[in-house]
């Protein structure tokens, strides 16, 4: 396939200049090109905690949300961040009457700086604040999920945001329709945010009850001393390999758009795989990039309308596993090629197969596997 990837550039006129930096301090803010969100470490923090299928939406009165898979956020202007079952993100909207300057309230009120601010480009003084959780909450956990409403009824005083926003329809911080501004603070905890605002000052959240039948109050839980850390989406030990994590996660972003033109899918995946590579201290060529984004796309031509395929874009199960088993297929054809065992070893290593695979199909050790894998970082 020849097709190039077309460049996401943010060229809309009349808007301020983008900056094309990092932020200096905890309140220095940049305004950021959206289609380079994960240079920044807030936006590529909030882009993970994002749940994989999204509720997007292209204007703010759109009467219902459709679901798509998050590595199209940067084409829709709203969407609902926080998902059903955890909360990572504290939104604040501010009208533009509700302060006389809403950019600043924030330190006026004595309040940490916002991880992000979206302001309007049409409309002055309209912003919404982001305050980023380093963990999410959980709405199961009854306790803590109190205690993160009374934190934000607090803040949303101090700050006298909008008491009638949901939080369920945000201005989109990746979308070029909005001004996105990062700051250098990093992710808040639960006791960060409540040491800045007297909780005893404000009501206490209430959230809407059922007009009849009975509350039955949740039962006591206990709070766990240190919260358990999440594993990294990006830990080597849930994959066999940067080939492998890429092309398990970018695969979904072509069965959404299977019913696209080949060469747009190819760019579309293509540019996907590529600012996947961000996540990685080693990123993948470009050169591997293209082979995912060209073998996803053709299974996706060839499968649109066929069989299990349907056009909402999901495949069964089935459908899957053929995939996997062809891409497989297609790898083993390529290391056929190399004779000796340990170039074809490292081979297989960069196309994410398993070591242990790698041991049983050329016979040999996981040591002797182990320190091949040493002496090719070395070198």
């Amino acid at each position: 396939m020849t097709a190039q990837p077309k460049p996401l550039v943010f060229d809309l006129p009349n808007r301020l200049q983008r900056q094309d930096r990092q932020p200096q301090s905890v309140a220095d803010f940049v305004l950021i090109d959206p289609y380079k969100f994960l240079e920044y470490p807030s936006m590529a923090y909030l882009f993970d905690k994002l749940p994989t299928g999204l509720p997007l939406a292209k204007a703010k009165d759109e009467q219902s949300n459709r679901y798509y898979h998050k590595w199209q956020v940067n084409d829709f202007s709203h969407f609902t961040p926080n998902h059903k079952k955890y909360i990572h993100s504290l939104v604040f909207d501010l009208d533009p009457t509700a302060n006389p300057d809403n950019w600043s309230v924030w330190s006026d009120v004595g309040l940490p700086p916002p991880n992000l601010i979206t302001a309007n480009p049409i409309k002055p003084n309209s912003y919404q604040f982001w305050y980023l959780l380093e963990y999410p909450v959980y709405t199961s956990k009854a306790h803590i999920k109190q205690w993160l409403d009374d934190i934000y009824v607090a803040m949303r005083d101090l700050l006298n945001a909008d008491k009638f926003f949901n939080r369920t329809r945000c201005k989109n911080p990746f979308s070029p329709e909005h001004d996105t501004y990062v700051s250098g603070a990093t992710p808040y905890n639960l006791s960060e945010l409540s040491d800045k605002c007297d909780l005893s000052l404000s009501a206490p959240y209430k959230p809407d009850l059922p007009l009849s039948g009975t509350i039955t109050p949740p039962k006591p839980q206990t709070l766990a001393i240190e919260p358990k850390k999440a594993t990294a989406s990006n830990d080597p030990s849930l994959y066999g390999g940067r080939n492998d994590e890429t092309f398990d996660k970018i695969r979904f972003v072509g069965y959404a758009n299977a019913h696209r033109t080949k060469d747009d899918l190819y760019n579309l995946l293509l540019n996907a795989c590529i600012q996947y590579q961000k996540r990685f201290d080693t990123p993948l060529d470009v050169r591997e990039c293209e082979y995912i984004a060209t073998s996803i796309t053709r299974f996706c031509k060839e499968q649109y309308g066929k069989g299990d395929f349907t056009k909402t874009g999901q495949y069964s199960e089935q459908a899957k596993l053929n995939f996997s088993n062809k891409q497989r297929h297609i790898a083993y054809k390529r290391w056929q090629g190399y004779k000796d065992k340990r170039t074809q070893a490292l081979a297989m290593l960069a196309d994410g197969i398993k070591q242990t695979d790698i041991c049983k199909k050329l016979g040999i050790g996981k040591m002797t596997l182990h320190r091949w894998k040493k002496d090719s970082k070395n070198n």
